[in-house]
């Protein structure tokens, strides 16, 4: 049972980390003009958002509900 708690618990953090960079990315974005950079911000958040999503899927499987940070 302590291996499951730990993959858990390692999900669980991997998991806020993801959403804290999607997060920054978002706030980012409107301060950024240059498209180049705009663009590969862009897909870096669509990456993050699919690994979020993974993680997310992977936490229902240990039985916990993904949670954000405030």
């Amino acid at each position: 049972m302590e291996t499951k708690n730990s993959t858990a618990d390692f999900l669980d953090r991997m998991y806020k980390n993801v959403k804290m960079g999607s997060d920054s990315i978002i706030n980012l974005m409107p301060k950024v003009s240059d498209e180049a950079l705009r663009s590969e911000m862009t897909k870096e958040l669509h990456e993050l958002e699919g690994y979020s999503s993974k993680i997310g899927k992977m936490l229902h499987e240990e039985g916990r509900t993904p949670k954000e940070e405030n």
